[in-house]
């Protein structure tokens, strides 16, 4: 046990170091705050899972279930609501879904006859076609990345002494590129 000593005005303070006590009290503290963080997690995955969120849009109750419903921007510019029309989807009108249209019609312009909620707005897509998209965009697409980061991790070239050139980085580097069954979007 370490004492230091020091003058503070009128007074000696004495400080001592390595105390059981004290490291114990800090890792107790730690520990405390690591179990609140990983509580704090556990309940925001938990709430994710739930499909919570701050959003203000309804849930879709009643829809042909022939289609995946989703609500697209009306003001990205580098995702317009044409392009998505061009792909398959169909908007949504105020009298396919009543307890949704009596109150978010869109009244004139683009858009009327619409369900529309701020500058979202409802539409369908098809699903085999909204599999495709999926399948495309979150595992065809990232499978590729993949496969490009396998081959410029590993190299097949060998040097003089047959040694192989490889820059393969941590465990992980044999799965990448390894395809997978194919996820199924719901």
């Amino acid at each position: 046990m370490m004492t230091t000593e020091r003058e503070d005005g009128d007074r000696v303070v004495k400080r001592q170091s390595n105390i059981p006590q004290v490291e114990g009290r800090q890792n107790r503290e730690a520990a405390d705050n690591e179990r609140l963080n990983d509580a704090a997690m556990t309940d925001a995955i938990a709430k994710l899972r739930e499909g919570w969120s701050e959003d203000i849009l309804p849930e879709i109750i009643g829809g042909d279930p022939n289609y995946h419903y989703c609500w697209l921007s009306t003001t990205n510019q580098s995702d317009p609501i044409y392009r998505r029309l061009r792909l398959g989807y169909v908007l949504v009108k105020a009298d396919e879904l009543p307890y949704l249209g009596e109150q978010n019609r869109v009244q004139s312009g683009e858009f009327a006859g619409c369900i529309s909620i701020n500058e979202l707005i409802l539409a369908k897509l098809p699903l085999p076609l909204y599999q495709t998209i999926m399948s495309i965009n979150h595992y065809e697409k990232p499978m590729q990345e993949e496969e490009l980061l396998r081959a410029n991790m590993v190299s097949d070239e060998e040097d003089s002494s047959g040694q192989r050139l490889g820059k393969a980085y941590g465990a992980g580097i044999e799965k990448l590129g390894q395809r997978t069954r194919r996820p199924d979007f719901d």
